[in-house]
């Protein structure tokens, strides 16, 4: 079984991610983190602009929800534009990435997610930005710029997923060991997501058969 693919494989698995799973993540990590320290969307601004971009990012989600890219732009350049200190701007941005990956604008999807990494207040928002930014670099042929992403990001909530990614990059580098010690920290990682956990497995159940770059 083949389970390492070229940069427009890549880009279109991160194509099909976003389109299966992005929505639902950017609004669980919406809703879930209210309550967590730095998520300060009415405490940081005056009611009546609190609204205003809780406006504007529900016309995103919906435009979102309704594969509308273009309203998914123009209500997100308005977000951006006039309330880029609010925390609704990196959800918003995430939005905004997964767009233009759908639309095949990965150059723009990876400038969305850079400045989610940058600017974004609420950890877990920087670091599914960081994540996808490290696949969509890879997507992209630059695979140190990935693996500096990895290498960058704190242990948390996605370091099985980080994992992964950093194993495929290794293998992709020729190095089955590293390759091996990171599927191998992955597959504990992922220890309540069984199907991560099976996908990871049939990468080390493989990795024997590919032990060279693509």
């Amino acid at each position: 079984m083949e389970v390492h693919r070229t940069d427009e494989e890549r880009l279109e698995s991160l194509k099909n991610w976003w389109s299966e799973h992005g929505r639902a993540l950017i609004g669980g990590v919406v809703v879930g983190l209210a309550g967590i320290g730095g998520w300060t969307f009415w405490q940081d601004y005056e009611q009546g602009r609190a609204e205003a971009a809780s406006v504007l990012f529900q016309a995103v989600s919906e435009a979102a929800a309704a594969g509308d890219h273009a309203a998914v732009r123009e209500a997100g350049s308005a977000l951006l534009s006039d309330h880029a200190g609010h925390g609704y701007a990196a959800a918003a941005s995430l939005l905004l990435a997964r767009s233009e990956i759908l639309e095949g604008r990965a150059d723009a999807a990876r400038a969305r997610l850079r400045w989610v990494v940058d600017h974004a207040e609420v950890p877990e928002l920087r670091e599914v930005a960081r994540l996808r930014l490290a696949e969509a670099a890879w997507a992209g042929g630059a695979r140190d710029e990935a693996m500096a992403l990895l290498d960058e990001a704190p242990d948390g909530p996605f370091a099985a997923a980080r994992d992964e990614l950093r194993g495929d990059l290794h293998h992709a580098r020729g190095d089955p060991d590293k390759a091996r010690e990171a599927w191998e920290r992955s597959a504990a990682g992922y220890s309540g997501s069984p199907e991560s956990r099976r996908r990871v497995t049939l990468k080390l159940n493989d990795l024997g058969h590919l032990n060279t770059a693509p």
